[in-house]
């Protein structure tokens, strides 16, 4: 496996035509054919960039999985990088899951993360069937957390720890205007939190019934600086390089990690 110290990293903050597939497919690749993504290490897409977020299996939408992975796949070979999104899945079991998958083709990697936290004031327990473990990737020297939309709200389930170490935390959302402050809060407390870069990605645009995405992707350092933000609700692709060796030498000159309490998730 490659190893590398700085790498190109690149957030797509994109509309999404809800229960549309061919629609957002082709929408995903207007935007890459026309920004300079060529030389991105990863590129982060947003929650469910298929179809919107949805929680039923409508019409048309039984192949939303296999058609978004092969994208994703295409898109991991054609520019040799890493991609990471999530995806409606129909599970054996007849239920639903909101599938993360971070792949590269070239690295010979792909791992799927299932949602484990469900929204519960939306009632996605219903629908969705939770994910049961913690996802971490090894990719390219860099050890990477898997997260989606509300796992956000969680700390103690993405701690930096021993058993789950990590240098950056990907979080792809499909997160409202009515709670964009805390979505932008909890970005920088998390990579405060756990000394990592933090990357979240947002979408944009008019979601089903009243529903509104603001956008805000975010790059956090791991001083819980804001190293990139898209302050509006334009679509745009948001690139920035990440240092490891500078994330190595903050840790080092202010270890807290090392002062943390001792406990382990049951």
């Amino acid at each position: 496996m490659r190893t590398k110290d700085r790498i190109n990293v690149a957030l797509i903050q994109m509309q999404q035509v809800q229960c549309d597939i061919d629609q957002n497919i082709s929408h995903l690749q207007s935007i890459i054919e026309r920004e300079s993504i060529d030389g991105v290490d990863l590129i982060l897409l947003p929650e469910m960039w298929t179809t919107g977020f949805v929680t039923k299996m409508e019409d048309g939408l039984s192949d939303a999985y296999t058609r978004g992975l092969k994208t994703m796949r295409e898109l991991s070979l054609r520019y040799g990088c890493a991609v990471y999104g999530s995806l409606l899945k129909l599970l054996d079991n007849g239920r639903l899951a909101n599938a993360g998958v971070f792949v590269d083709v070239s690295e010979g990697i792909e791992e799927e993360y299932h949602k484990v936290h469900l929204f519960g004031p939306g009632g996605e327990a219903k629908f969705f069937e939770p994910g049961e473990r913690r996802c971490l990737v090894d990719w390219r020297g860099w050890k990477i957390f898997l997260s989606i939309c509300y796992d956000l709200r969680f700390p103690v389930w993405m701690r930096y720890s021993q058993e789950m170490p990590y240098d950056m935390l990907l979080c792809t959302a499909n997160w409202p205007y009515p709670r964009q402050e805390a979505w932008k809060m909890l970005l920088r407390a998390r990579a405060i939190d756990n000394q990592a870069y933090v990357l979240g990605c947002n979408r944009v645009g008019q979601g089903p019934k009243t529903l509104i995405y603001p956008g805000d992707s975010v790059i956090a350092g791991p001083k819980g600086d804001l190293l990139h933000e898209i302050v509006n609700d334009e679509e745009r692709v948001m690139r920035v390089t990440l240092d490891k060796s500078e994330l190595s030498s903050f840790r080092e000159v202010f270890p807290v990690l090392q002062d943390a309490d001792p406990f382990e998730l049951l």
